[in-house]
């Protein structure tokens, strides 16, 4: 009851996904987990009435999300309309934003870190009429487990934030349409994204944008020194 079978089936199939795999085949009886591996996505194509006598054997199969080796993570399709993929030159705009969405981190090595080091995510800025960067969201790609995900590896929305000057004008749908078209254009079947169980705004707007709740936890931690 605390999750572990999807962890471990998701983390199985990451590292399928990882060294190449396409697909996932398995076996089980209606007296064990038919209906949890449905759930994760598998779909019935065999039945084996009979065995054992008075119980049917299914087999099930999925379809993994094929290793994209041949795309180019840096140079996604973007769609239009004021929202585009991050480049150097907006570099002081996002570190300023960065700054009132997320104090204290060091956003000078992570953008540094972003344009050196490119990866298999993305990020996107919204700009206004006068090229002023007013709003962002950093779209990473990830192979471990991502709540609710049924297919790895996942794109998911590590943070998307809007100038309060910008507010009220739909620039966060805007952005979050954009991370969602991303992800499509780029091979990837699902978007994930988290926010604090007590930040009731940000899970309003993630309902809003065609999201569903897939988990709610809390995460612990203690001192082990004398």
């Amino acid at each position: 009851g605390q999750g572990f079978g999807k962890k471990l089936l998701l983390a199985a199939e990451a590292i399928a996904v990882s060294r190449g795999c396409t697909g996932s085949w398995l076996g089980t009886f209606d007296f064990q987990a038919r209906d949890f591996y449905q759930h994760l996505g598998y779909r019935v194509f065999a039945e084996l009435p009979g065995f054992p006598p008075g119980h049917t054997h299914f087999h099930l199969s999925k379809k993994l999300v094929p290793a994209r080796a041949e795309a180019d993570p840096t140079t996604p399709r973007i769609p239009p309309a004021g929202i585009r993929q991050a480049t150097v030159a907006d570099s002081a705009g996002w570190l300023r934003l960065r700054e009132m969405l997320w104090p204290g981190a060091d956003h000078h090595a992570d953008i540094a870190r972003h344009f050196g080091q490119p990866t298999a995510g993305v990020t996107l800025v919204a700009e206004d009429a006068a090229g002023k960067i007013t709003a962002f969201a950093e779209v990473s790609v990830r192979t471990d487990w991502v709540d609710g995900a049924t297919t790895s590896p996942v794109a998911f929305l590590e943070g998307i934030f809007v100038d309060p000057a910008a507010r009220g004008a739909g620039i966060a749908r805007a952005l979050v349409s954009a991370a969602v078209e991303w992800a499509r254009s780029n091979g990837y079947h699902e978007l994930g994204s988290n926010t604090d169980i007590g930040n009731g705004d940000a899970i309003a707007f993630h309902l809003a944008c065609g999201f569903r709740e897939a988990e709610r936890n809390a995460a612990f931690i203690r001192g082990v020194d004398p």
